[in-house]
This record gives C-alpha cells, structure tokens and sequence, in this order.
C-alpha cells in the first residue's frame, strides 16, 4: 500500500521552517545580547582613567608591587560596601548572641534562622534519623559521671564543644582514632586534656568503619538544637591565661569558659556556614568583575597578580 505524502511533507516542511527561524531568532538574539553586553562594560569601565602597569613588574611572585586602575579600585570600594550590608542584614551574630548594634534582642542572623528552622531541620532529621542509632561513639558522653576518669563541667549541653570527636576538622583525627581504640578525647572545663579509659563496646575494627561512623554521627548531630561546634573552636579552650572579653560579669574571662560561652550562644557550624557568606560573596564578585572586563583591557603578565591582590 502505497504512503499518503501529502500531509506528512506538509507538515514536515512547516516543523523544519519553524526550527530554522527559531535557529536564526536565537542565533541574531545572542549576538545581539554579546554586543550589547560588551558595549555596557566598555561604556562602565572604558571611561576610567587606567595606568599601565610597569614594565619592571615582577609576575612571579604572588603579592608583586602592581598598580591597579581606576576601575579596579572602583570595583573593589563597591563590593566591599556591598559585603558589609550583607555581613551586618543577613549574617550579624546568632540569636544567643541578644544584642547586635546595640539591639537588644536581636532576632538572630536570617540565613542562620532559616538553617535551623523547623521545615529544614525536620527535613533532615528524617533523612539522618536512623543515624543516630547505628552511628553510636565512644565521645558522647553528656555528664561527668558517664566518663573513666571524670571530665569535670561536661554535659548534655557543652559535651560537643570539649569533645575533639565533635569538631569537623580535627574531629576527622581525633574523633576516627578515638573510635578505633574505644575511647574519648575531652578537655574539661579548666582546658586540661582528659582521655577516657577504653570501652570495648563502642570500638571499631577496622580505620574505614570508624571513619564511616565519625561522618555519620556528624551529620546527625547537625541538626540537633545544640549543633556541633565551628571548625577548630574547642581549641580555643587550650590557651592559656585569660581572654579580653567578658562573660556573665567576668572581665577577662579564662579561655575555656569563652569558647564554651560562645558554643551555648550559637557560635556553632551552623553560623560558621552563614559567616562564611561574606568572603564567598567578595570571592565571587571580584572574580565576575575581572571575567567581564578581561576582553576590554589590555593583557600584562601581571593580570594574575592584580586579581590576587584584590
């Protein structure tokens, strides 16, 4: 049986026209745009005065003596005043914190609330609640009596902040070789280093199991209304002599009860995600600048530089 033609070449013919003008409409629309976009930078960007840079410029070193032009300080004035608007509406201190400014009871950083709002955080604690259970650590103790020997001023609510285990950084030693061996590495309240005799229950055979374990129990206290504190924070307990704040009324506060003041306040790796929020931002604005005025300015062999510089 012979194939109807007609109304398939028909249509075959209207579907082809109509990719080829879409082609050609996007194609002439995204040069269009290219030319408009490279006409505004250069419009921006063109009209300041530039200086070139010397032609004794060293480009092997990474803080070589570069001069920037007037648009590079003009990009880097504006980002900054930008940086400090985000820093002070949508980072400022957690919501332990009370007071920002001179505010008193200062709501909290926005970003930091929306991370540990209950849609988020119920979120994820479904999805790392079994975690809980099976991700069980020799480092968790939440009062003194449950540690061999006693970690004097543990509990439930600062047992993260002096237990190595808990830090993200460091935890990944400690916390992994704790694990191994069944035991749990503290510093008390004083910021002396205490490590609990070992407890065959919770020890892990092999590096790769308690490696796992460590990552999990992380992840599951993320979320908890304590959190797990900032990167490096328990270090701080270490220090000797006192600090230059004040706490509950203490000037000079010894070190180890700041860091724990600052862990019960908020100061936890939640907010230590909504801080770093500033430097991306700076990060990402002056990289973009430099990316869209790279094709409008002459190339040096201290291009480089000038962006680290920045």
């Amino acid at each position: 049986m012979k194939r109807q033609h007609g109304y398939e070449d028909t249509v075959g013919a209207a579907v082809g026209a109509a990719r080829r003008v879409v082609s050609t409409t996007s194609g002439a629309t995204a040069g269009v745009m290219r030319q408009a976009s490279t006409a505004l930078r250069a419009s921006i960007f063109e009209r300041l005065p530039r200086r070139a840079v010397p032609a004794d410029t060293d480009p092997s070193g990474p803080f070589a003596d570069v001069d920037w032009d007037a648009a590079d300080r003009a990009a880097t004035i504006v980002v900054g005043l930008i940086a400090c608007v985000v820093d002070i509406a949508l980072v400022g201190t957690p919501k332990g914190a009370r007071m920002f400014l001179g505010v008193a009871d200062y709501p909290g950083s926005p970003i930091t609330r929306a991370i540990r709002s209950r849609p988020a955080t119920a979120l994820f604690r479904w999805r790392y609640a079994r975690l809980k259970a099976l991700a069980t650590v020799s480092y968790d103790a939440p009062n003194p009596t449950q540690t061999d020997p006693a970690v004097p001023g543990l509990s439930w609510d600062t047992h993260r902040v002096m237990s190595l285990g808990h830090d993200p950084a460091a935890g990944a030693i400690w916390g992994v070789r704790d694990l191994r061996e069944g035991r749990g590495t503290y510093q008390d309240e004083g910021g002396n280093y205490i490590r609990t005799e070992p407890d065959v229950a919770t020890r892990r055979d092999g590096w790769a199991e308690a490696a796992d374990t460590w990552r999990d129990h992380i992840l599951s206290d993320f979320w908890e209304s304590t959190g797990i504190p900032s990167p490096m924070l328990g270090f701080l307990m270490a220090l000797p002599g006192t600090s230059p704040f004040t706490v509950d009324g203490q000037a000079r506060a010894p070190w180890p009860k700041l860091t724990i003041d600052m862990y019960k306040r908020g100061y936890d790796l939640r907010h230590f995600v909504t801080m770093a929020t500033v430097p991306a931002f700076v990060e990402l604005s002056l990289r973009t600048y430099w990316r869209m005025t790279a094709d409008i300015r002459p190339e040096s062999a201290a291009g480089g530089e000038r962006l680290a510089a920045m």
